[in-house]
């Protein structure tokens, strides 16, 4: 009788556990369904809940459907939603681990700029294109591969044509005045100052195989003959990757030059860039001893306010007796903005040491919302935040700047009513950067 009661109890207590595990399966399916099928509203009730409690500014919400892609296109232009994929990507990207040839550009036609194909806008240090030559204000008429040639007659005709292109394999453009530049799609790791003095070009490249890290490379044979004797140029694109930790050498270079007596900064189209990296580059000018290592104070929507301060990493501070001269325009946006506060908070240059580029009717009208002799005028900062759970971020506009002395340019720019000069310029770019040359002239008198 007991034997068989123990069998009886045995299988009950099989059955019971049968049930409690289909039970489990049963609620581990039906929660993750909805947890995961329902993935496109949670992550926009994440954005939500973001927007309503840091987003700085006016906004609506009422999107037609539920998603955080949605919620973002409704916010300024300067926020926007990520997926996990998609910041890993710029994650990558802002840390200097580019893929391609390293410009930026755009078509122009005869009747706008006097040739047509792909103006090129900008090169981007260390790229493929920096190494064959490529210079801002060539114009890409055509590219050749395997043996066949494709005459651009639009941006996407440029871009199709390079990213056709398998990684390693050469290919040729062809500039307007016929100079060929034979050049491959790469990974690279990308560098965003470059610097000249009269006898050489000081630039920054990675050695051999290894890919990741950045070496100062001296040129004696490819100065900048525009510049006198005593005078050393600095080209920042963009606070980001290894800029501040490329300036902090650059500067400890110019400290070594015992006869440079000024230095130019060139913020032209430096659209700016993290906050940590214009704080480091910041404090390669400012003295230890100053009175403040203020480098800007953020307003939040509540009404509270942070400073941040100026980086004490860097090992090299300009040192004094040199002359800052900065070269601007309507693309000088953002960080390099709040640089150019900090530089003039602290009294390191003034307003008549700025330069602005005064463009030309025919690139006003090309351009249609260009702003002219000024900055762009952007004194806005923002956050990005990332879901731990997703991985997927938003980016959002967080809070108004001001400059160390109190001053917020956000919608107004640095413009000629401050005291700037002005620059004549018929493009955003030219060849051979007659613009510079013309600052360089009006600086050195």
């Amino acid at each position: 009788m007991e034997q068989k009661s123990n069998k009886t109890l045995k299988r009950v207590l099989i059955v019971i556990g049968c049930l409690v595990i289909v039970a489990a399966v049963f609620c581990a399916g039906w929660f993750g369904g909805l947890y995961w099928g329902n993935s496109q509203f949670r992550s926009y009730q994440w954005a939500l809940g973001l927007i309503e409690d840091y987003y700085y500014g006016d906004y609506d919400t009422s999107v037609s459907e539920n998603s955080a892609y949605a919620l973002a296109a409704v916010l300024d232009q300067y926020s926007e939603y990520y997926s996990a994929e998609e910041y890993r990507a710029l994650l990558e990207d802002n840390a200097g681990s580019k893929s391609g040839i390293g410009v930026t550009y755009q078509f122009v036609t005869d009747s706008t700029y006097g040739e047509t194909g792909c103006l090129i806008v900008s090169v981007l240090g260390n790229s493929p294109a920096f190494h064959e030559g490529i210079q801002a204000g060539d114009v890409i008429v055509s590219g050749t591969a395997g043996g066949q040639t494709t005459s651009f007659t639009s941006s996407s005709d440029f871009s199709t044509f390079v990213s056709s292109q398998a990684e390693g394999e050469d290919f040729t453009l062809t500039s307007s005045d016929g100079t060929e530049y034979v050049l491959a799609r790469e990974k690279y790791q990308a560098s965003y100052t470059l610097m000249y003095t009269s006898a050489a070009r000081y630039s920054f490249e990675t050695q051999g195989d290894d890919k990741s890290t950045l070496y100062l490379t001296e040129d004696d044979t490819a100065g900048m003959e525009i510049l006198p004797d005593g005078y050393a140029y600095i080209k920042l694109q963009q606070f980001y990757g290894t800029a501040d930790q490329e300036m902090d050498i650059l500067i400890g270079v110019v400290n070594e030059m015992e006869d440079c007596t000024s230095l130019i900064l060139d913020l032209r189209s430096d659209g700016g860039g993290s906050v940590s990296i214009m704080d480091s580059i910041a404090g390669c000018f400012v003295p230890d001893d100053a009175e403040s290592n203020v480098s800007m104070t953020a307003e939040y929507k509540d009404g509270s306010r942070q400073n941040y301060y100026l980086g004490s990493s860097n090992e090299n501070t300009l040192r004094d007796g040199v002359e800052i001269y900065v070269l601007a325009n309507s693309g000088t946006a953002s960080a390099s903005e709040a640089l150019m506060g900090v530089l003039i908070s602290y009294g390191l240059t003034d307003y008549s040491h700025v330069y602005l580029s005064d463009y030309g009717d025919t690139y006003l009208s090309f351009a249609g919302s260009a702003k002219t002799a000024r900055t762009y005028g952007k004194g806005i900062m923002q956050s990005t935040f990332v879901n731990s759970l997703t991985g997927e971020a938003l980016k959002l506009t967080v809070a108004k700047i001001y400059w160390p002395n109190g001053n917020c340019i956000h919608d107004v720019g640095i413009t000629k009513a401050d005291g700037c000069n002005t620059i004549s310029t018929p493009w955003v770019v030219t060849g051979g950067d007659a613009e510079l040359a013309e600052a360089v002239r009006m600086i050195s008198g």
